[in-house]
């Protein structure tokens, strides 16, 4: 998801309880602005590379970062993902995570980690959709 004219962090949830919709929506809780625009993408097909779920939990996080431990992505520094961060995957009760997300690559771990690049800590329980894929990274 590419964002732009929007400022605060955004993240998307699925409501079970309105016909199975998705939403984007601001993490501040603020009302989306009226001129924000989104560029969304929806696979109908398997896509290329690996789509999964990450979710933060007390072993995989350190202070504002998450580890990602995917057989797409460890002793990957090559892999592009895109990131979103996802309230509530599969449906429910929700994360909030009130901060602008990234990936980096720890050459140290060989693995990927997702941070908040404002140094805010990752919250437990935080969840990211992540894609792999070839081409130019994109963080929403």
């Amino acid at each position: 998801m590419r964002v732009s004219e929007n400022k605060p962090s955004i993240g998307v949830w699925y409501d079970a309880y309105r016909g199975g919709e998705w939403a984007i929506f601001n993490q501040d809780r603020s009302p989306m602005s009226e001129d924000a625009t989104f560029e969304v993408s929806i696979r109908k097909e398997p896509a290329a590379g690996a789509v999964f779920v990450h979710r933060d939990t007390p072993e995989n996080t350190v202070d504002n970062e998450t580890y990602i431990d995917h057989p797409s992505t460890n002793g990957n520094p090559d892999a592009v993902l895109s990131v979103t961060p996802n309230w509530n995957p599969g449906g429910g009760a929700g994360t909030y995570n009130d901060h602008p997300v990234d990936v980096r690559y720890d050459t140290d771990a060989e693995k990927w980690a997702i941070l908040n690049t404002d140094l805010g800590p990752m919250p437990q329980s935080a969840a990211f959709n992540v894609e792999v894929s070839e081409g130019t990274a994109t963080t929403g």
